[in-house]
C-alpha cells in the first residue's frame, strides 16, 4: 500500500454526513475561512479533513471556538475510517490529559491503533517510542496497560521519543502552538483565496472575513 493513501482516502458521503452533521450541530463557519474549506472537504468524504477539522476545534483555530467534545468525536470518526493521524491525536490528548481526562490505558490503545493504521515505518518507530513512554509511566503507577504485542515486537529504542513542543500544521496554514501533544494534521489541497486566521485569533474582528450574506 502506498504510504500516502490515508491522506487522500475518500469514503461515501452517505457514511460520513449523518454523524458529521450531528457533531457540528448549528455551528457557523466564517465564509472563505480555512475552517469552512476543511468542513466542505469533510462533507465530501475526505477522511483526513475530518481529522483536520477536529484539530481546528481542539485548538480553536480559524475563528472557531475551542470545543474538545466535538474535537474528540471528530477524531474518533476519522480514526474509525482508517486515519492514523486521528488515532495519534486521540492518544496524545489521553496521554497528557489535555481537553479530557488523562487515561494512559486509552492513550496506549489509540497509539496502538495508530500503529496498526499507519503504513510508514518511520511513523511506527515514533509510535513505539510513545508506547514505551506510557509503559514506563504505567509501571511507575503500578498499572497493567492493554495488550501491545504487535507494536512492541518492532520497537527500536535507538530512536528515542519525539519532541513535545511541535509545529501544528493545518491545511494551507501553519500555526505554532507549544503543547504537550504532538498534533498531526496532514496537508490537503485547497483552492486559493481561503482566508486564514491571523495571529490575533478569534477576537481580531478587524481582519475577519465578511460573513455570508
Amino acid at each position: 500500500m502506498n504510504g500516502n493513501d490515508f491522506r487522500t482516502k475518500m469514503v461515501s458521503p452517505d457514511l460520513i454526513l449523518p454523524r458529521l452533521e450531528t457533531i457540528i450541530g448549528t455551528d457557523t463557519f466564517v465564509k472563505g475561512s480555512v475552517a469552512e474549506g476543511v468542513l466542505t472537504q469533510a462533507r465530501e468524504g475526505r477522511v483526513n479533513s475530518i481529522n483536520n477539522l477536529a484539530g481546528i476545534y481542539a485548538q480553536g483555530l480559524h475563528w472557531m471556538p475551542a470545543d474538545f467534545t466535538k474535537a474528540k468525536q471528530l477524531y474518533e470518526l476519522a480514526a474509525e475510517f482508517g486515519n492514523p493521524a486521528a488515532a495519534w491525536n486521540l492518544a496524545g490528548h489521553y496521554q497528557f490529559g489535555e481537553g479530557w481526562d488523562k487515561d494512559l490505558n486509552k492513550a496506549k490503545y489509540w497509539y496502538m491503533k495508530a500503529w496498526d493504521l499507519d503504513p510508514r515505518p518511520e511513523e511506527k518507530v515514533e509510535i513505539e517510542a510513545k508506547i514505551a513512554e506510557i509503559d514506563s509511566e504505567l509501571a511507575a503507577e503500578g498499572g497493567t496497560g492493554v495488550d501491545d504485542e504487535a507494536p512492541r515486537k518492532q520497537s527500536n529504542p535507538s530512536h528515542g521519543s519525539s519532541s513535545t513542543t511541535v509545529q501544528s500544521s493545518d491545511v494551507g496554514t501553519a500555526e505554532s502552538k507549544s503543547t504537550a501533544i504532538s498534533t498531526r494534521a496532514e496537508p490537503m489541497p485547497f483552492s486559493s483565496g481561503l482566508a486564514s486566521q491571523p495571529s490575533g485569533g478569534a477576537s481580531d474582528n478587524a481582519s475577519k472575513p465578511s460573513p455570508s450574506p
